[in-house]
């Protein structure tokens, strides 16, 4: 007897979605490298602006990046292929304070080399996961989240801070 195996249209819709979720999330990465390389060429007085009064300086919404790239490196990409929770995330003031501090005690190369080797990090990470782990729910704190989801929501993280930053720097 022959079986005919169908996979519904939802199957497929979802298997599209998530590989096209996984290569945006990968394109958008390596767009934020290579704009985060560009600001290499800005003088140091723009590096040290604030991006809005009372707002932290470019050196500093990178600098942010960076350390919450390098929690997600070492605080989430480990669990994903595991059973094990994930940990818990840091206080957020206190972990951005650190960052802030960490922006302004290294000079614009470093941060800038910084960030790119954590976002290379991120995408060497994110081309090996099986597709199972992108359907796959994740617990953080009480809510539970699909790695695409969690993944895009700091996509739009960037997206604010690098607005933001855009702003400053094509206003003056």
């Amino acid at each position: 007897m022959l079986v005919r195996l169908s996979l519904g249209r939802e199957f497929w819709e979802w298997n599209w979605v998530m590989k096209e979720s996984k290569w945006l999330i990968i394109e958008h990465y390596k767009e934020t490298i290579r704009t985060v390389k560009g600001l290499s060429t800005i003088k140091e007085i723009a590096w040290k602006t604030p991006v809005s009064s009372g707002k932290w300086t470019v050196a500093e919404v990178i600098g942010h990046l960076v350390y919450w790239d390098e929690f997600v490196v070492a605080k989430r990409l480990p669990y994903v292929m595991s059973d094990e929770p994930f940990p818990p995330a840091p206080h957020v003031e206190v972990f951005n304070e650190e960052a802030v501090q960490m922006s302004r005690s290294q000079t614009q190369e470093e941060v800038i080399q910084r960030f790119i080797q954590t976002r290379e990090e991120l995408i060497e990470a994110i081309q090996h996961f099986p597709p199972y782990v992108w359907d796959r729910e994740y617990s953080f704190r009480a809510t539970s989240l699909l790695l695409a989801t969690y993944f895009m929501g700091l996509l739009k993280h960037d997206e604010h801070h690098f607005n933001q930053i855009k702003d400053v720097l094509y206003s003056s």
